[in-house]
């Protein structure tokens, strides 16, 4: 089955497979509002926001900068903070989506599927209009072999569309998904 990756607006088979959760991990920096004060000026943001994008700078550091110059231990060092990063928001905020989000792409590109998994359905029961997620829940229950898993997260996608032109893509990766290769 190809790599599917929703971007602007469509859902699209990209390879490889880094290149995927380049693209969904940047731009999924915490969009939290911050609201002013009285006085007009940006209040802080909430302690989960600030650690999930912790998260996000020690996984670029390490997945992006540091693991294509081979210098894997200090990119596992990095990949570990951001997990820890990504944990302690969602100890803040249980429901921190894009906690859960993103600590489920770092799982992913671990090749943690099972932990992707769980992440994801997190985000699911968030998210629940997020076709994203179910196709990339359904990624990770590919890569575990879990064929009519990864079935039934698409057809739950297609659930949540009217897209003539997404349900097309999503009948096409839930084709391939019938036939594994």
């Amino acid at each position: 089955m190809g790599r599917l990756i929703r971007a602007n607006g469509a859902v699209r088979v990209l390879v490889p497979l880094e290149r995927q959760f380049l693209i969904g991990i940047l731009a999924c920096v915490c969009a939290v509002d911050v609201p002013a004060d009285s006085g007009g000026r940006t209040a802080p943001l909430p302690e989960e926001a600030v650690q999930n994008r912790q998260g996000l700078a020690h996984f670029k550091q390490g997945y992006l900068d540091l693991m294509p110059k081979g210098r894997k231990a200090e990119a596992d060092k990095q990949l570990a903070l951001a997990e820890a990063s990504f944990k302690r928001a969602i100890e803040i905020d249980i429901d921190c989506i894009d906690a859960h989000r993103n600590l489920a792409r770092l799982y992913f590109v671990q090749r943690k599927f099972s932990q992707a998994a769980t992440e994801y359905a997190h985000v699911i029961r968030l998210a629940p209009k997020d076709i994203d997620i179910y196709v990339q829940m359904a990624l990770a229950q590919v890569e575990m072999g879990n064929f009519d898993e990864a079935v039934r997260y698409l057809e739950k996608a297609k659930a949540q569309t009217d897209d003539g032109r997404v349900i097309q893509k999503l009948d096409s990766y839930i084709a391939k998904a019938r036939q594994p290769e």
